[in-house]
């Protein structure tokens, strides 16, 4: 399982979770509804993505590895 986590103002980052899931083949695939979390004065959103296959994982994580919004676990 894959925990992904960003910040609230990162618009964006639910597609493009869901663009790099369709690009390597896993848009069987669908991640949880994003949650959000409140932190002190500040939020963000979390989601997890279930049955995937340990080489679809490593891609992920990678693909995002770089990623200044989306941290992935």
């Amino acid at each position: 399982m894959l925990v992904f986590t960003y910040p609230c103002f990162a618009g964006d980052s639910w597609p493009r979770i869901i663009d790099a899931l369709q690009s390597q083949g896993s848009g069987h695939v669908t991640p949880t509804d994003p949650v959000r979390i409140v932190v002190g004065h500040g939020f963000y959103f979390e989601t997890t993505i279930r049955g995937l296959s340990d080489g679809e994982e490593i891609q992920l994580v990678l693909i995002f590895k770089g990623d200044p919004h989306i941290k992935v676990r």
